[in-house]
């Protein structure tokens, strides 16, 4: 109303169009301003709710992932069992079982260990070597009679023939 009386006031078309043309200004400045404001208090319940609708997908993945973990956990079970092989659990406590032995059989060699040690053990005496002897070379024989004393090689006997017959069964 007021911007109204300000059209009315102005004497020419011109003012009057400039009259207006503020007028309509400030009415959209005003309402950008409560359109801003409007925006920013929707921004935060929008921002709220993305971050519950976040949260919550993270807890549906997170149970999905621990299920599909667990389906795939039990597969491999099966699997293993089908095949007979020993599962991490199964390995895991035959490797401490295998470390406790371990620790046990060197605590036993430590214990039998001072009792070896007390034993002295005989001295022994480093014996001089023996004097060599004199030997008397024997005559070197030929060839000739080497290659006399070899027998002759055995002839191989020749393949038996077969007939037809039995070569086809």
């Amino acid at each position: 109303m007021a911007q109204a009386k300000k059209a009315a006031k102005a004497k020419s078309f011109p003012e009057m169009v400039k009259v207006s043309f503020q007028t309509a200004k400030d009415d959209l400045e005003k309402e950008f301003k409560d359109v801003v404001e409007k925006l920013r208090a929707n921004r935060k319940l929008t921002q709220k709710e993305m971050e519950k609708r976040v949260q919550s997908l993270q807890k549906n993945a997170s149970k999905r992932i621990k299920e599909l973990e667990k389906g795939l956990d039990d597969a491999l079970k099966s699997a293993y069992n089908v095949v007979n092989l020993p599962t991490r659990d199964e390995v895991e406590k035959i490797s401490k079982k295998v470390g406790k032995m371990a620790k046990d059989l060197e605590a036993i060699s430590a214990a039998l260990e001072p009792k070896a040690a007390k034993k002295k053990p005989a001295k022994k005496v480093a014996k001089k070597p023996a004097a060599k002897k004199a030997v008397a070379k024997k005559p070197v024989k030929t060839a000739a009679k080497k290659t006399a004393a070899k027998k002759p090689a055995a002839k191989k006997a020749a393949p038996k023939k077969t007939t037809r017959k039995a070569a086809k069964k």
